[in-house]
Formats: structure tokens, sequence, C-alpha cells
């Protein structure tokens, strides 16, 4: 893999990190993010001595850690010093609790029946609105506070969906905001198509490997749709769940695009 072809990619990080960037993403109206505030990936664990220094290099203002608290508590995270770090769970189960994707956590997803893309879409949807974290990082782009670093463990479900919303904010058209989202399976390519052997109990066949470390563009889709569709809908999602008008817009957009 040429690593220099990757969407976004950050220099000094393994791809299978999921480590990028949402500089250079172009709106709708021609602007285009700025470089170096905007980072998705997955969680700053067992890094080494070189990924250390890349995460320093990003001279990040804040880390938004999209894990629940187990995930957070079993996998503690790299924070360079100066950087605030916010955890505010992406998904939570019916009963009200955190959803994590720890083996047993999977293991009570699959045994509650139906197939796995089917579950995960309906975790999908379970995040679209009333979410505490995506309440709680509009809050934070409100702030201007950046570079902003949001994660999840893999960087690919919770935080696809946290980076969706950031770009439907600032403009950015549904096509373009899936081919980001899909870009997950170029960085994990090796990882998808190459599972360990023997594979891990939760996932005993190498179909289920992939379905669970690849993204699905149906599965944002309905996220988007349930947005409401480009345009006068979608701002009137917005207006709606996050309280942004179109001067807040303007000033998010004014900020992020150049």
């Amino acid at each position: 893999m040429d690593e220099k072809n990757l969407p976004g990619y950050v220099s000094g990080f393994d791809p299978e990190r999921n480590i990028r960037e949402l500089g250079g993403i172009e709106a709708r109206d021609g602007r285009r993010v700025r470089h170096g505030l905007l980072y998705r990936g997955s969680t700053l664990g067992n890094l080494s001595d070189e990924e250390r220094a890349g995460v320093d290099g990003l001279g990040l203002a804040c880390i938004f850690d999209l894990r629940a608290a187990a995930e957070a508590d079993t996998f503690p995270e790299y924070i360079p010093e100066g950087t605030a770090h916010q955890r505010v769970a992406g998904m939570y189960g019916p009963d009200g609790a955190e959803m994590d994707f720890s083996p047993a956590a999977i293991a009570r997803m699959e045994s509650s029946g139906g197939e796995p893309v089917d579950i995960m879409r309906a975790l999908y949807l379970s995040m679209v609105r009333d979410n505490p974290a995506l309440h709680a990082l509009v809050d934070h782009l409100k702030t201007h506070d950046a570079p902003l670093y949001f994660h999840c463990s893999a960087g690919k479900d919770r935080t696809g969906i946290a980076a969706a919303l950031i770009l439907t904010i600032l403009g950015v058209d549904d096509g373009t905001i899936i081919r980001n989202f899909l870009d997950t399976n170029i960085y994990r390519a090796e990882m998808i198509s190459n599972p360990p052997d023997p594979l891990p109990p939760m996932f005993p066949t190498k179909e289920l490997w992939v379905q669970a470390n690849e993204v699905y563009p149906a599965n944002l889709q309905a996220v988007l749709d349930a947005w409401g569709t480009q345009g006068p809908s979608r701002e009137h999602f917005l207006q709606e769940e996050f309280a942004l008008d179109k001067d807040t817009l303007s000033s998010l957009r004014s900020f992020y695009l150049h």
C-alpha cells in the first residue's frame, strides 16, 4: 500500500490505525476543509515512539473520545501534555447503558439474533437523535478550539457518524461524505483481507470477520436519510437537533473552511 495515496493520510501512523484528516475535503460551495484542524481515527493506545511523536506533532487542542467507559478503562490512550481530553460515549443500548465493542458485548449482540449487518445498522440509527456525544461534539466545534482529534476504538462506526455530522455541518454533499466513510475500508484493507489464524471466538468465520471490520455505505446512508435530504430539510434538522441556525453555520464554515 502506497501510504502517500491514502485519502487524508497523516504521516507517521500505521494505516491500520485509520488516522486521517478531513482537511482538503470540498464543500458544495467550492470551499475546502482547512488542513490541520480536524482529525479522525482510532484510539491512541499502544502507540510506537514514532506514532507518539506524530500525535505530538499535530498540536492537538482536544481529543474527543467516543468510546464507552469500559473501553477507555481497558485500553487507556496517550494524551499529550496540554491537550484536553473529553469522553462521551457515542452509542447506547436499549437500556440506556453505554455500548462498547468488547468481546462480551459483541457476543451479546450476536445472541440477540439477526444478521450482523442489520444489527450494526440499527446501532447506527440509534445515534441519530438525542445523542449526548454528538451534541457535545457540536458544542466543541462551536468553540473553534482546534486542532481536534475525534475517535472511537477502530475509527470506523461511531467515528464515521461523527465525521459525517461534521461534514454535513460544513456543507459537504452526501456522496463525498460517504466516500470519506468508505475510506476506512482502504486503510484497513490488509487487516480485512488477512484475518488472524485462528480467528477470534466472537468471529468464527472469515465472513463475520469481514463484516465486523468493514464499513458499509447503506448503514451511513440510513443515518443521512434520517437527518433529512440535503437542502432545506437537512438545515432544518441541524437547527432542530443542534440549534445550528444560519448565522452559526456560517460562522462554523468560515472557521473550518477556506
